[in-house]
């Protein structure tokens, strides 16, 4: 049975013999990648797929992927992700926008000499929090 609105399977009714309730939470791991898919960007639930739209399990798993963050690989146990919120550059910082920019300095050696060189300004945000699209 479903209970409430949490989206995913709890438990089986009490069999009519007395026997025992069972349950198990949430998927982990890839079955979590596999089985829950979000409509219209909404919080995932869990979808019962048959043999029948094995396609719509695909297309759900390509899409959760691709919208996963590092730290839900890493909960899922696919990575290991040591600092997750060491910040990263995703892209680079339009005129004006200011949440989230840093100015990326690199140190570089010429002529025996360490100098620093601006880059320019990126919008950052904590690795654990990226997606696989904003690495790339």
């Amino acid at each position: 049975m479903l209970e409430g609105d949490s989206g995913h399977f709890d438990g089986f009714e009490e069999m009519q013999d007395d026997t025992d309730y069972y349950t198990r939470g949430k998927d982990k791991g890839i079955w979590y990648l596999l089985l829950y898919s979000a409509e219209n960007g909404g919080e995932k639930k869990e979808i019962a797929y048959t043999v029948n739209n094995m396609g719509e399990m695909m297309a759900a798993a390509v899409k959760n992927l691709n919208t996963s963050t590092l730290q839900d690989f890493a909960d899922a146990g696919i990575i290991t992700l040591d600092n997750s919120a060491t910040l990263v550059p995703i892209r680079k910082a339009q005129d004006g926008e200011t949440e989230g920019v840093k100015d990326l300095i690199l140190e570089v050696e010429l002529n025996n000499k360490t100098q620093q060189v601006s880059v320019g300004s990126f919008v950052c945000k904590p690795i654990g929090e990226c997606t696989i699209e904003e690495l790339i």
